[in-house]
């Protein structure tokens, strides 16, 4: 609102000739109240006042000591002089009756100027503000872009902010990425990645296009120019962009004013478009309808330019970040899963149980964070911890890299070339009984010659080479059976140690090192060898404490390191006890227990059904090895199901 200058006169003795006296005064309002109650109204209505205070100075001073207004107060007693203390609160001047006119003329101009003064300095002081309370909001602004990672998060946040700021009602972000198609006739792609739109929420998919001076955002990218389109109906002829109506048409929306801004990072390249449409006078205003968006919607001027192009600048250095924190997420997912192929790769029989582990524990602990009673109630994973977990899980087995293959592939309690020892040594006992009976025979013949029928001797001799040949290979059939970690039993036992006591045609039948192999309670391997297994926890504790973990990964190496222990202390390699074992750890032996029991690809040993192995989860429970609050959360919500069979 522009004020018109006032003078208003508080008096009477002096009136005619003030009057006569401001007649060739610039343009101003004469205004003669006589109240002070009216000069006050006078004011709220027009600061832009000067007050001429006509009146003798003992009644001036009954009535105000501090004026509302700059005034010139007009005395006619200069003995009064004195008493000028009494108006120290006055914004003005005095002038001693008679006065003359030059000096009332440049009084009044001067007190006028001052208030010109002080108005700009008001304005300026507000401008400073408004700059203050921009700059605060955008360096809040550049707070929350700079803590968010998620790269979706983060374009969404840009563009609420966006919008927030400048008022407008629409927008979009696109980004520049690279071409995918192998036929590929330039090598960036512009991709339309988020999009907000405060009257039309609506849902629109991701899509990619060329870079090309064709389209708005095509136009940005290629050029790196800001553009202003004040009305996208009526873009000039002589650019080479147009606008696309099909939005607006399939959803009854006006687009007028349009702002795009290039994302340029740290490296002056461009990584992509900030597009903002429809600029309000109001930022609530919803625009239902083209009419009111006729109405409603404002260019984008130089001040919005401004603030959003430092807006942008902070967006692209949070954009090229997220989109580097998540390159290398991808990458660290890469490197995990080549970790879990190159273990698979050395014990193709436990192929997938990290993978089915990973997704136990992650279930479990997920199940965990929604637990509302029992000593779990207060726990609440992060999406970090959970994520830490994960990859623990993953590579909880990734030490068997440094453990012998043929340990690793051990089917059966002898390794194959061994079996095919006993085997041989079995076909060479019964060469020697074969033998054996030859020299028989021919001794017989030399001795008796031909005058004696030999035949019923030869069947005698037959018939017992005959029951020697089919104890042998009863006897392989023992060992046979004996090797396979699913057939045991102390008959069994009984006999193969029998064997190793057994000598056959001056050949033993068993060495002491293959009785002690066959005669294994539970399993495939010696005590040696599952020494030599179990070593691969500490073999994949040593390789992830190698890495550089960030700080929300820091624990990993720890976690996958508890998986074998047990809550009584007889796990293993560090025999920790329950309080020592980190609850994460706690989740993934459980799935670790329930993977190996149910696993359908160990050929060393029989899978059982998933209530067979929550029975025996329940019983480990029982004995103090595993936790039963974690397995009673893993039964009822029937995580086992995650990790069914697949079907060939």
């Amino acid at each position: 609102m522009k004020y018109k200058k006032e003078i208003i006169y508080c008096g009477e003795a002096n009136k005619d000739k003030l009057k006569e006296t401001l007649k060739d005064f610039e343009q101003f309002r004469w205004r003669e109240l006589p109240s002070i109650k009216e000069i006050k109204d006078n004011i709220k209505e027009n600061p832009w006042v000067v007050i001429l205070w006509d009146m003798p100075f003992s009644s001036f001073e009954k009535s105000i000591l501090t004026p509302f207004a700059p005034g010139i107060l007009l005395i006619e007693n200069k003995k009064n002089i004195n008493n000028f203390s009494l108006l120290s609160g006055i914004n003005g001047e005095i002038i001693f009756v008679p006065f003359e006119k030059n000096e009332l003329l440049f009084k009044i101009k001067r007190i006028f100027s001052f208030m010109e003064l002080a108005k700009k300095g008001l304005s300026l002081n507000k401008k400073i503000e408004k700059v203050q309370n921009e700059l605060d909001t955008l360096n809040k602004i550049g707070i929350s872009l700079a803590a968010e990672r998620d790269l979706n998060a983060l374009l969404g946040l840009i563009l609420d902010k966006s919008l927030d700021i400048t008022s407008s009602d629409a927008g979009s972000i696109y980004l520049v990425i690279e071409n995918q198609n192998p036929k590929k006739d330039q090598e960036k792609m512009l991709q339309f990645s988020y999009t907000r739109n405060f009257s039309r929420p609506i849902d629109m998919k991701s899509f990619t296009m060329k870079i090309s001076k064709e389209s708005i955002a095509g136009y940005v990218a290629k050029t790196r120019e800001i553009v202003n389109i004040k009305d996208a109906y009526n873009i000039p002829k002589d650019k080479p962009y147009t606008f696309n109506k099909d939005f607006d048409i399939k959803n009854n929306y006006y687009t007028k004013s349009m702002l795009a801004i290039p994302l340029i990072d740290h490296r002056d390249e461009i990584i992509g478009v900030l597009q903002l449409i429809n600029r309000k006078r109001k930022k609530d205003i919803f625009l239902t309808s083209p009419e009111i968006a006729k109405r409603e919607v404002i260019p984008y001027d130089k001040h919005s330019i401004e603030i959003i192009s430092s807006l942008a600048g902070q967006a692209a250095i949070s954009i090229e970040n997220a989109m580097l924190y998540e390159s290398i997420e991808n990458l660290f997912e890469g490197l995990v899963k080549a970790s879990v192929t190159a273990i698979e790769s050395r014990d193709p029989t436990t192929k997938g149980h990290s993978e089915r582990v990973a997704k136990l524990s992650v279930a479990l602990a997920e199940k965990i964070n929604e637990t509302s009673k029992g000593k779990f109630k207060d726990v609440k994973f992060s999406p970090e911890e959970i994520r830490e977990l994960r990859y623990a899980a993953l590579l909880h087995d990734f030490g068997k890299i440094g453990i012998a293959k043929h340990l690793l592939v051990k089917a059966e309690k002898l390794y194959p070339f061994e079996k095919e020892k006993i085997k041989y040594r079995f076909e060479l006992i019964k060469e020697r009984l074969k033998s054996e009976l030859y020299k028989k025979k021919f001794e017989m013949l030399n001795n008796n010659g031909k005058r004696i029928d030999q035949t019923k001797s030869f069947e005698i001799i037959d018939k017992e080479y005959n029951k020697k040949i089919k104890e042998i290979d009863k006897y392989f059939l023992w060992v046979e059976k004996a090797a396979c970690p699913f057939f045991f039993s102390e008959d069994l036992r009984k006999n193969i140690k029998r064997l190793g006591n057994l000598s056959i045609a001056g050949i033993n039948c068993l060495e002491s090192q293959e009785v002690k192999k066959l005669t294994i309670v539970q399993g495939s391997l010696t005590e040696e060898e599952r020494k030599e297994i179990q070593s691969h926890v500490i073999h994949s504790f040593r390789f992830l404490s190698q890495i550089p973990w960030t700080k929300d990964l820091k624990n990993l190496p720890e976690i996958a390191y508890g998986h074998h222990e047990r809550l009584d202390g007889t796990g293993y390699p560090r025999g920790l006890k329950e309080d020592k074992i980190p609850l994460q750890s706690k989740i993934m032996i459980i799935a670790d227990i329930y993977d190996a029991l149910t696993a359908w690809d160990r050929p060393y040993k029989k899978s059982i059904t998933p209530q067979e192995a929550i029975k025996i989860l329940k019983l480990e429970a029982k004995d103090n090895h595993i936790d039963l609050e974690l397995v009673k959360i893993f039964k009822e919500n029937r995580l086992y199901e995650l990790v069914k069979k697949e079907k060939v």
